[in-house]
């Protein structure tokens, strides 16, 4: 028997609506599908329209029936399961939505720190021109400047992966 508060309504014979308190949340759902081997839970608060199943092979417990309390409470637990994981997913899904300005702005950073390089970069090469600089100096400043511009090319590949993978959730 269950050892936690869980008000069911019935519906003819049968359990379609399970209501418990988990984790301080109230879990609201329904068993869409059961049977003596399968079991299948829909979520309506606090996530809601998630479905989760499980079936139990014929040959792993021949006397094993979800059509009894222990159906009842593989709903209960699928339900459980299935809160955890929307959980998990939509708690680092918020941290996504928070990172993705993060990422687009490192990127507009970056793409404007190259600008300046490259400006700097001219200038060394006119200065080189006009004598004011000799060429190892403008050797050791181009290689420095040539170096930061490709950290700058790598912070932006690693930004629009980020990007991409937030795109892709």
């Amino acid at each position: 028997m269950l050892d936690y508060p869980l008000l069911a309504h019935f519906d003819s014979k049968d359990i379609t609506e399970i209501k418990f308190k988990y984790k301080n949340n109230d879990l609201i759902g329904k068993i869409v599908f059961r049977s003596a081997r399968d079991v299948v839970v829909e979520m309506k608060s606090p996530y809601s329209n998630f479905q989760k199943g499980i079936h139990k092979p014929y040959f792993s417990d021949r006397r094993s029936n979800f059509l009894d309390d222990s159906g009842l409470e593989c709903a209960v637990n699928q339900m459980k399961y299935l809160y955890d994981n929307l959980f998990d997913i939509f708690e680092k899904l918020s941290d996504l939505v928070l990172s993705l300005p993060n990422c687009l702005d490192s990127k507009n950073f970056h793409a404007n720190e190259i600008e300046i390089l490259n400006k700097r970069l001219k200038d060394a090469k006119r200065r080189l021109k006009f004598k004011q600089i000799d060429n190892s100096d403008y050797s050791k400043f181009r290689k420095s400047i040539h170096n930061q511009i490709t950290n700058c090319e790598q912070r932006i590949r690693i930004a629009s992966e980020e990007e991409a993978v937030f795109c892709a959730e």
